[in-house]
Protein backbone atom coordinates (compact mmCIF):
# COMPACT_ATOMS: atom_id res chain seq x y z
CA UNK A 1 0.00 0.00 0.00
CA UNK A 2 2.87 2.32 0.62
CA UNK A 3 4.33 1.77 -2.15
CA UNK A 4 1.29 2.34 -4.60
CA UNK A 5 0.43 5.54 -2.79
CA UNK A 6 3.97 6.98 -3.61
CA UNK A 7 3.71 5.97 -7.38
CA UNK A 8 0.17 7.45 -7.23
CA UNK A 9 1.64 10.66 -5.72
CA UNK A 10 4.39 11.28 -8.04
CA UNK A 11 4.76 11.33 -11.57
CA UNK A 12 7.79 8.81 -11.89
CA UNK A 13 8.29 6.32 -9.45
CA UNK A 14 10.42 3.31 -10.16
CA UNK A 15 10.93 0.11 -8.08
CA UNK A 16 13.46 -2.36 -8.64
CA UNK A 17 13.19 -6.12 -8.22
CA UNK A 18 15.30 -8.92 -8.89
CA UNK A 19 12.76 -12.15 -8.32
CA UNK A 20 9.63 -13.74 -9.83
CA UNK A 21 7.89 -13.08 -6.43
CA UNK A 22 8.23 -9.40 -6.82
CA UNK A 23 7.07 -9.58 -10.35
CA UNK A 24 3.79 -11.25 -9.02
CA UNK A 25 3.29 -8.65 -6.36
CA UNK A 26 3.43 -5.84 -8.63
CA UNK A 27 1.00 -7.72 -10.99
CA UNK A 28 -1.35 -8.44 -8.11
CA UNK A 29 -1.10 -5.07 -6.07
CA UNK A 30 -3.60 -1.94 -6.50
CA UNK A 31 -3.13 -0.20 -9.32
CA UNK A 32 -2.04 3.11 -8.89
CA UNK A 33 -3.65 4.34 -11.84
CA UNK A 34 -1.01 3.77 -14.06
CA UNK A 35 1.81 0.66 -14.92
CA UNK A 36 4.57 0.17 -12.30
CA UNK A 37 7.58 1.43 -13.75
CA UNK A 38 10.06 -1.52 -12.57
CA UNK A 39 14.15 -1.58 -12.93
CA UNK A 40 16.05 -5.15 -13.04
CA UNK A 41 18.47 -5.39 -10.69
CA UNK A 42 21.92 -7.43 -12.06
CA UNK A 43 24.81 -8.43 -9.56
CA UNK A 44 28.04 -8.21 -11.75
CA UNK A 45 30.19 -9.69 -8.81
CA UNK A 46 28.86 -6.91 -6.03
CA UNK A 47 27.43 -10.55 -4.38
CA UNK A 48 24.58 -8.28 -2.46
CA UNK A 49 21.44 -7.89 -4.55
CA UNK A 50 20.40 -8.85 -7.88
CA UNK A 51 19.86 -11.99 -10.64
CA UNK A 52 23.20 -12.79 -11.23
CA UNK A 53 24.58 -12.06 -15.12
CA UNK A 54 25.55 -15.29 -16.24
CA UNK A 55 22.04 -17.07 -15.38
CA UNK A 56 19.27 -17.39 -17.87
CA UNK A 57 16.45 -16.85 -15.42
CA UNK A 58 17.57 -13.36 -15.25
CA UNK A 59 17.18 -13.23 -18.52
CA UNK A 60 13.69 -14.92 -18.12
CA UNK A 61 12.54 -12.23 -15.82
CA UNK A 62 13.58 -9.23 -17.87
CA UNK A 63 10.75 -11.23 -20.35
CA UNK A 64 8.55 -11.56 -17.95
CA UNK A 65 8.48 -8.04 -16.67
CA UNK A 66 8.26 -6.73 -20.61
CA UNK A 67 5.00 -9.07 -20.96
CA UNK A 68 3.13 -8.40 -17.64
CA UNK A 69 0.06 -5.73 -18.63
CA UNK A 70 0.36 -4.20 -16.13
CA UNK A 71 4.37 -3.03 -15.96
CA UNK A 72 6.74 -0.90 -18.24
CA UNK A 73 10.01 -2.67 -17.99
CA UNK A 74 12.74 0.50 -17.77
CA UNK A 75 15.91 -1.46 -18.03
CA UNK A 76 18.66 -2.69 -16.03
CA UNK A 77 20.86 -1.55 -12.90
CA UNK A 78 23.98 -3.24 -10.99
CA UNK A 79 25.92 -1.71 -8.23
CA UNK A 80 29.49 -2.08 -8.34
CA UNK A 81 29.94 -1.90 -4.71
CA UNK A 82 32.80 -4.24 -4.95
CA UNK A 83 35.20 -1.21 -5.98
CA UNK A 84 34.87 0.04 -2.26
CA UNK A 85 37.39 -3.23 -1.66
CA UNK A 86 39.83 -2.07 -3.70
CA UNK A 87 43.42 -0.30 -2.82
CA UNK A 88 44.42 1.28 -6.29
CA UNK A 89 43.01 3.35 -8.92
CA UNK A 90 43.98 0.87 -11.04
CA UNK A 91 41.77 -1.77 -9.14
CA UNK A 92 38.81 0.79 -9.22
CA UNK A 93 39.09 0.56 -13.14
CA UNK A 94 39.37 -2.84 -13.60
CA UNK A 95 35.79 -2.92 -11.73
CA UNK A 96 34.41 -0.65 -13.57
CA UNK A 97 35.49 -2.09 -16.87
CA UNK A 98 34.72 -5.94 -15.67
CA UNK A 99 31.14 -4.85 -14.48
CA UNK A 100 30.17 -3.14 -17.50
CA UNK A 101 31.61 -5.90 -19.94
CA UNK A 102 29.20 -8.61 -17.61
CA UNK A 103 26.35 -6.26 -17.61
CA UNK A 104 26.32 -5.51 -21.12
CA UNK A 105 26.95 -9.49 -22.02
CA UNK A 106 23.37 -9.40 -19.44
CA UNK A 107 21.83 -6.32 -21.67
CA UNK A 108 22.59 -7.99 -25.15
CA UNK A 109 21.06 -11.54 -24.15
CA UNK A 110 17.68 -9.42 -22.84
CA UNK A 111 17.88 -8.21 -26.58
CA UNK A 112 18.59 -11.07 -28.36
CA UNK A 113 14.75 -12.28 -26.78
CA UNK A 114 12.95 -9.43 -27.94
CA UNK A 115 13.12 -7.34 -24.72
CA UNK A 116 13.14 -3.67 -25.37
CA UNK A 117 16.08 -2.77 -22.67
CA UNK A 118 16.37 1.54 -22.85
CA UNK A 119 17.85 1.99 -19.63
CA UNK A 120 21.36 0.39 -18.46
CA UNK A 121 22.78 2.28 -14.98
CA UNK A 122 25.48 1.79 -12.98
CA UNK A 123 26.38 2.93 -9.60
CA UNK A 124 29.29 3.19 -7.20
CA UNK A 125 31.17 6.49 -6.56
CA UNK A 126 34.61 5.10 -7.16
CA UNK A 127 33.94 3.62 -10.52
CA UNK A 128 32.09 6.40 -12.06
CA UNK A 129 35.14 9.06 -10.84
CA UNK A 130 37.41 6.88 -13.10
CA UNK A 131 35.61 7.19 -16.70
CA UNK A 132 36.69 4.56 -19.24
CA UNK A 133 35.52 3.85 -23.10
CA UNK A 134 33.50 1.69 -21.60
CA UNK A 135 31.05 4.11 -20.16
CA UNK A 136 29.72 4.87 -23.73
CA UNK A 137 27.33 1.70 -23.11
CA UNK A 138 25.56 2.75 -20.12
CA UNK A 139 22.80 5.34 -20.50
CA UNK A 140 22.61 6.16 -16.48
CA UNK A 141 25.46 6.71 -13.69
CA UNK A 142 24.44 6.43 -10.17
CA UNK A 143 27.14 7.64 -7.58
CA UNK A 144 25.48 8.30 -4.29
CA UNK A 145 28.43 9.45 -2.36
CA UNK A 146 29.43 11.94 -5.03
CA UNK A 147 27.51 14.43 -3.63
CA UNK A 148 29.76 14.87 -0.68
CA UNK A 149 32.52 12.18 -0.92
CA UNK A 150 34.57 11.28 1.96
CA UNK A 151 38.05 10.08 3.11
CA UNK A 152 37.13 6.85 1.78
CA UNK A 153 36.88 8.19 -1.36
CA UNK A 154 39.83 10.15 -1.03
CA UNK A 155 41.91 6.87 0.08
CA UNK A 156 40.66 5.19 -3.10
CA UNK A 157 42.10 8.10 -5.29
CA UNK A 158 39.18 8.81 -6.34
CA UNK A 159 38.87 12.98 -5.12
CA UNK A 160 41.63 15.24 -2.86
CA UNK A 161 41.22 16.35 0.29
CA UNK A 162 39.98 19.60 -0.76
CA UNK A 163 37.10 17.94 -2.66
CA UNK A 164 35.50 16.79 0.61
CA UNK A 165 32.58 18.51 1.17
CA UNK A 166 31.03 16.97 4.41
CA UNK A 167 32.18 17.46 7.84
CA UNK A 168 31.46 17.11 11.64
CA UNK A 169 31.79 20.37 13.50
CA UNK A 170 32.54 19.71 17.22
CA UNK A 171 33.32 21.94 20.11
CA UNK A 172 36.66 21.36 22.31
CA UNK A 173 35.11 20.38 25.90
CA UNK A 174 38.31 19.47 28.37
CA UNK A 175 42.06 19.08 28.77
CA UNK A 176 43.80 15.85 29.92
CA UNK A 177 47.70 16.75 30.00
CA UNK A 178 47.79 13.47 32.03
CA UNK A 179 47.13 11.14 29.31
CA UNK A 180 47.63 13.83 26.35
CA UNK A 181 44.75 13.99 25.69
CA UNK A 182 41.05 16.37 25.18
CA UNK A 183 37.70 15.58 24.78
CA UNK A 184 35.40 16.95 21.80
CA UNK A 185 31.71 16.41 22.03
CA UNK A 186 31.34 14.34 18.91
CA UNK A 187 30.75 10.64 19.78
CA UNK A 188 29.60 7.82 18.02
CA UNK A 189 26.07 8.92 17.17
CA UNK A 190 27.48 12.27 15.44
CA UNK A 191 30.21 10.75 13.07
CA UNK A 192 29.84 6.89 13.01
CA UNK A 193 32.55 4.16 13.87
CA UNK A 194 33.11 3.73 10.20
CA UNK A 195 36.97 3.72 9.05
CA UNK A 196 38.93 2.97 12.85
CA UNK A 197 42.16 1.35 11.87
CA UNK A 198 42.08 2.35 8.21
CA UNK A 199 43.35 5.74 9.24
CA UNK A 200 46.21 6.64 10.97
CA UNK A 201 44.37 9.52 12.55
CA UNK A 202 41.90 7.08 14.17
CA UNK A 203 37.93 7.54 13.51
CA UNK A 204 38.39 10.50 11.12
CA UNK A 205 40.81 13.28 9.72
CA UNK A 206 40.59 16.60 12.16
CA UNK A 207 40.91 19.25 9.09
CA UNK A 208 43.93 21.14 8.91
CA UNK A 209 45.99 19.15 11.85
CA UNK A 210 47.19 16.25 10.79
CA UNK A 211 49.08 15.67 13.77
CA UNK A 212 45.68 14.88 15.57
CA UNK A 213 43.92 11.52 16.29
CA UNK A 214 40.21 11.12 17.20
CA UNK A 215 41.76 7.31 19.25
CA UNK A 216 38.25 7.00 20.73
CA UNK A 217 34.75 7.88 20.84
CA UNK A 218 31.62 6.90 23.38
CA UNK A 219 28.05 7.79 22.49
CA UNK A 220 28.65 11.59 23.22
CA UNK A 221 32.36 11.74 23.43
CA UNK A 222 35.03 11.65 21.24
CA UNK A 223 38.74 11.79 22.55
CA UNK A 224 41.74 13.40 20.97
CA UNK A 225 45.34 12.48 21.33
CA UNK A 226 48.63 14.06 19.03
CA UNK A 227 50.14 11.33 16.84
CA UNK A 228 53.53 12.63 17.77
CA UNK A 229 54.92 14.76 21.22
CA UNK A 230 52.54 16.52 23.25
CA UNK A 231 49.38 18.09 22.68
CA UNK A 232 49.69 21.81 22.47
CA UNK A 233 46.00 23.15 24.37
CA UNK A 234 46.72 26.09 23.71
CA UNK A 235 45.74 25.79 20.30
CA UNK A 236 42.64 24.00 21.44
CA UNK A 237 41.23 26.07 24.19
CA UNK A 238 38.04 24.99 25.47
CA UNK A 239 35.06 25.52 23.38
CA UNK A 240 37.08 26.33 20.29
CA UNK A 241 35.68 24.44 17.16
CA UNK A 242 36.90 21.34 15.42
CA UNK A 243 36.19 19.89 11.97
CA UNK A 244 36.07 16.13 11.44
CA UNK A 245 36.29 15.04 8.24
CA UNK A 246 34.08 11.40 7.83
CA UNK A 247 35.43 8.33 6.64
CA UNK A 248 32.31 7.72 5.11
CA UNK A 249 30.37 10.80 4.78
CA UNK A 250 26.88 8.65 3.48
CA UNK A 251 27.07 7.02 7.12
CA UNK A 252 27.76 9.96 9.11
CA UNK A 253 25.06 11.70 7.06
CA UNK A 254 22.53 9.40 8.14
CA UNK A 255 23.46 10.36 11.75
CA UNK A 256 22.10 14.44 11.45
CA UNK A 257 18.90 15.28 11.01
CA UNK A 258 19.87 19.32 9.45
CA UNK A 259 22.74 19.83 7.05
CA UNK A 260 24.04 23.08 7.40
CA UNK A 261 25.99 24.82 4.09
CA UNK A 262 28.54 27.26 4.55
CA UNK A 263 30.59 29.95 2.46
CA UNK A 264 33.18 30.30 4.37
CA UNK A 265 32.37 30.86 7.94
CA UNK A 266 29.25 31.32 7.20
CA UNK A 267 26.05 29.01 7.32
CA UNK A 268 23.85 30.01 3.98
CA UNK A 269 21.68 27.34 3.91
CA UNK A 270 19.49 24.82 5.72
CA UNK A 271 19.35 21.17 4.46
CA UNK A 272 16.48 18.71 6.01
CA UNK A 273 17.06 15.00 4.79
CA UNK A 274 14.83 12.90 4.06
CA UNK A 275 15.66 9.67 6.15
CA UNK A 276 14.95 6.78 8.98
CA UNK A 277 13.26 3.63 8.55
Amino acid sequence: PRVTAFSKQLEKFHVIIDSELAVKMLRDAPSPGKNWSAFLKVDCGNNRAGVWWKDEAGVDLAVLLQNSPNIDFAGVYVHCGNSYHTSSSEEVIQVLDDTIERLMTFVNHVRQRGVTCSTVGIGSTPTCRKPTDRMKSLTELHPGNYAFLDVQQWSLGSCTEEDIACCVATRVIGHYPRRNQMLIDCGFTGLTKQGYGEMASGYGVIRGHPNLKLCKMTQEIGFVESLEGKLDYSLFPVNSLLYILPWHSCATAAMHSVYYVVEGDTVVEEWRPTRGW
